[in-house]
This record gives C-alpha cells, sequence and structure tokens, in this order.
C-alpha cells in the first residue's frame, strides 16, 4: 500500500507542479529617520550579504538579482526616504506563471529574507 502511494504522489507532482504563491509587491517603511542615500545603502548592503547582486537602475531604484544553484530571480526595489517597494520583474526556473501570477514558494521565502534584511541594515 505504501509503494502504491509513493508512485502515485510521484505520478502526480509533475502534473500538478511545485507548490506556487502569489507574487505580490512587498512594500515597507524605513523605520528610522533617514536621507535617501542612506536608504540606498541599507538596501544595497543588505542585499549584498544576502548573496543578491544589487545594480543602481535610475533614481530611487535598484534592480537586484539572486542565483541560487540553477534558478534565477530578478527584483526591482524602488526607495525614498521614507519607505521601499520589492516588486518581481523576472525568474528562471521558479515555475513562474503570469497567467495566474503565481511562483514557486522559494520566491517568498527569498523576499522576505531581503526585506527582513533591509529593515535590520537600516537600524544599526
Amino acid at each position: 500500500m505504501k509503494k502504491l502511494l509513493v508512485l502515485l504522489f510521484c505520478v502526480a507532482l509533475p502534473m500538478f507542479g511545485a507548490p506556487a504563491v502569489r507574487v505580490t509587491p512587498v512594500t515597507s517603511q524605513v523605520p528610522v529617520a533617514a536621507t535617501v542615500e542612506q536608504v540606498r545603502r541599507a538596501i544595497t548592503t543588505a542585499a549584498t550579504e544576502l548573496k543578491w547582486i544589487p545594480r543602481a537602475d535610475g533614481q530611487g531604484k535598484i534592480e537586484a538579482k539572486l542565483n541560487v544553484r540553477q534558478h534565477e530571480l530578478v527584483v526591482v526595489i524602488t526607495f525614498t526616504k521614507d519607505s521601499y517597494t520589492i516588486t518581481y520583474k523576472d525568474s528562471k526556473k521558479l515555475n513562474y506563471n503570469a497567467k495566474r501570477n503565481t511562483i514557486h514558494t522559494q520566491y517568498a521565502t527569498w523576499v522576505k529574507n531581503l526585506d527582513n534584511r533591509i529593515q535590520r541594515v537600516l537600524v544599526q
């Protein structure tokens, strides 16, 4: 019986795909009084510490890329002195579905970790 359940699971998983979450922008308030430059530095520092590759992409905007094994995630972080927003831009091998606006669950973890690290760097 156990073998049958394992076999059914192995057959069904490719049909239904990996678990997915909705792709939604993450907006956070800057927890301290800061300049735009201090927020930019905090975002760049936090991203680098977590192995993201940040790149300035205009005034008040940073593009950050994360490569983990064969997966790639690109987000755009727009910011002011008061807040910042992390928005999905592109990915590879993360099962992004534009029609459903969903992506592999690991996306949410990586973005949450980045948000948490930015918050920590801002209050240092």
